[in-house]
């Protein structure tokens, strides 16, 4: 889920904050309620102790903590690397027929140079009309063209699927 949530903050805009030891996949640290110095002030929960035999072993794919941070260190490459992306690209919210789901658009809706989000926030893979998203995208009303995942790498068909938690980045093949 703390992929979800920083994919939605890479990609809606402003700039992301990554809180300490959540890109090696470290949990709140309750510790601090044992100490009276330090119980009345909830900030310590997201201040855990570094996780440093995490950091040690990132290429050991086989850890949670690898994966999470392979995985976030791509989201940040893919903001870099999409104009969509960029501070000035506009945003809309985009309606979808299912309540579990987030969907907007960044960048320029009459040319290719928009990227599509849509979000999973259930626990339960959901699965969304293509036409139902892209509809409401003017170059692809106009235009024949097929989106691909940038995450994924998947080419979108007739069905949109997102597996529990998950996210999509969109972009026009070829733009």
């Amino acid at each position: 889920r703390v992929l979800l949530m920083y994919g939605l903050s890479l990609s809606f805009g402003g700039i992301p904050l990554i809180y300490m030891g959540d890109e090696l996949a470290q949990t709140n640290d309750r510790s601090y309620l044992a100490d009276p110095a330090r119980s009345m002030d909830g900030r310590w929960l997201q201040r855990p102790y570094f996780d440093q035999d995490a950091q040690t072993n990132l290429q050991d794919m086989s850890r949670h903590s690898s994966q999470v941070f392979t995985q976030l260190c791509e989201l940040i490459k893919q903001r870099q690397q999409l104009p969509a992306l960029a501070a000035n690209a506009a945003r809309q919210i985009l309606a979808t027929d299912c309540a579990q789901v987030l969907s907007f658009v960044r960048g320029d809706v009459r040319r290719d140079e928009h990227l599509i989000y849509l979000s999973n926030f259930s626990e339960l893979p959901q699965a969304l009309l293509s036409t139902e998203i892209f509809e409401q995208i003017p170059f692809a009303t106009s235009n024949d063209v097929q989106y691909v995942d940038v995450l994924s790498g998947e080419v979108m068909g007739s069905h949109i699927s997102l597996a529990a938690y998950s996210q999509r980045w969109l972009r026009v093949i070829g733009g």
